[in-house]
């Protein structure tokens, strides 16, 4: 009997935006504390699979402090301003439901009295990489970042976010109600304060299982292994900042995979019986973004019937056709692994009579 598995990909990459409300009033009469609101572009210190930035996480903040309101990308980007925050760790401080928003861990900053703020964000704030807000790089460097271990829990996420700029205090005094100012925290539905969205550096890969139309009805299907082989475990990264308004482009992040490939055990220990319903096997894993051409993908399968069971491995090649021949960022890659049998088939013959000749005289 010969079982064929069929692989699909599917890449994902969702912003989040929706409306917001504040709760807390804030007056022009007084210093305002900076507070941010945080969303991710779906994908710390986990790995975050929903819009909502997790309570836990922690990032880090740039913040180019402008006389003026003209922040722009090609002019005075390198020329002009000074560092106002940099690289400073912001941390969760909000409590109940009227006052959710994140500010500095140590210290605090206020909105100074005139002039304006650009702001740059990285998570997870255990990272180190070199943000030139001045620089004429306009980039950020991540060297040598490492995901981590398989488990998604205790994976290393990555995320930079959108540049928010020409931001005043006058931005962020609130009503007791939906502020409506353009940029201000409209937008983002779970916090109050600068709104940072996020977007996801690394790749994601996971995968889901289902039985095909031709299977044996007495014959019960599960996986005990998916490995995906030689994978690159380090990268260094360059991400070059675009303009408030526009969008990350493919090429606005540049990753250079590093290190010893090593197998990613996905999925080590019998899953369910496979019914004709995809579901989740296995973990889902972080990794640096690279070329996925040529990678194998190998798969076992075991088969049970009567309760005899037995157990073969099925090795999947990923040609350049597969979802470009590359694991980008920012992108979520489900394959779709679909066991199927081929149908016995009979191919009969006759042997011919062996013919015996029997002489007699009579």
């Amino acid at each position: 009997m010969k079982k064929y598995l069929i692989l699909a990909a599917m890449a994902v990459l969702t912003l989040a935006s929706c409306a917001k409300t504040i709760h807390t009033a804030r007056t022009t009469d007084r210093d305002v504390p900076i507070g941010f609101n945080t969303a991710v572009g779906v994908p710390t210190k986990t790995d975050i699979t929903t819009a909502v930035y997790p309570t836990d996480g922690t990032f880090k903040v740039w913040a180019l402090f402008l006389a003026t309101n003209d922040f722009n990308i090609a002019t005075n980007y390198s020329s002009s301003g000074s560092m106002f925050m940099n690289g400073v760790e912001m941390e969760y401080k909000g409590s109940g439901e009227s006052n959710k928003y994140w500010a500095a861990k140590t210290g605090a900053y206020y909105w100074p009295k005139a002039g304006y703020l650009n702001f740059w964000a990285v998570s997870p704030a255990t990272v180190s990489p070199t943000v030139a807000m001045q620089a004429a790089s306009k980039s950020i460097t991540v060297t040598d970042f490492t995901p981590g271990d398989i488990d998604p829990a205790t994976t290393n996420d990555l995320l930079f976010s959108d540049i928010v700029a020409n931001k005043s205090g006058t931005d962020y005094t609130g009503t007791n109600g939906d502020d409506t100012t353009t940029g201000n925290d409209t937008g983002f539905p779970d916090y109050w304060g600068v709104n940072i969205l996020f977007h996801h550096a690394l790749s994601r890969i996971e995968f889901q299982a289902k039985l095909g139309s031709n299977v044996n009805s007495n014959e019960t299907i599960k996986l005990t292994n998916i490995t995906v082989g030689s994978v690159l475990p380090t990268g260094t990264a360059t991400i070059s900042a675009v303009a408030p308004t526009s969008t990350y482009s493919a090429g606005d992040v540049s990753w250079a995979a590093t290190g010893t490939a090593a197998d990613l055990v996905l999925l080590n220990a019998a899953t369910g019986a496979l019914s004709g319903t995809a579901v989740p096997v296995g973990s889902a894993r972080l990794i640096v973004p690279q070329t996925s051409t040529g990678k194998t993908i190998t798969v076992t399968v075991q088969s049970t019937i009567s309760g005899i069971s037995a157990t073969k491995d099925y090795t999947i090649t990923l040609a350049a056709a597969d979802h470009g021949g590359a694991w980008e960022w920012g992108k979520r890659y489900i394959y779709t692994i679909t066991v199927d049998e081929n149908e016995i088939h009979f191919d009969p013959a006759v042997v011919d009579w062996t013919g015996v000749n029997v002489d007699k005289t009579i």
